[in-house]
């Protein structure tokens, strides 16, 4: 999701700044259902944090890279276990950010 909650499927960043990748998962009603990131087909663990609400079947998690540096790029998806899933192609760019339309 973006800054405005939409979902996005591409993202644009200018090296150096920081990247943050938020996943949105509703209807989530077992403790099981964990949200999972990963970059390619490397599982991330560092620089995730996690806002869960079980109570009310709704899991937020945020990804967050600090300075990004071309080798962030590519490919992003966060997974709640095996029900669903969503991936963001994420580029990091050596000029200005610029969003295709």
């Amino acid at each position: 999701m973006d800054e405005n909650n939409h979902e996005v499927s591409e993202r644009y960043y200018k090296a150096g700044s920081a990247v943050e990748l938020t996943c949105l998962a509703t209807q989530v009603e077992e403790p099981g259902d964990y949200v999972t990131w990963r970059h390619g087909d490397t599982p991330l663990s560092k620089g995730i944090s996690i806002n869960a609400s079980l109570g009310t079947g709704v899991v937020v998690t945020t990804l967050t890279v600090d300075h990004a540096l071309k080798q962030h790029s590519g490919n992003y998806t966060c997974a709640v276990g095996s029900l669903a899933s969503a991936t963001v192609s994420v580029h990091i760019l050596n000029g200005k950010t610029g969003y295709i339309v």
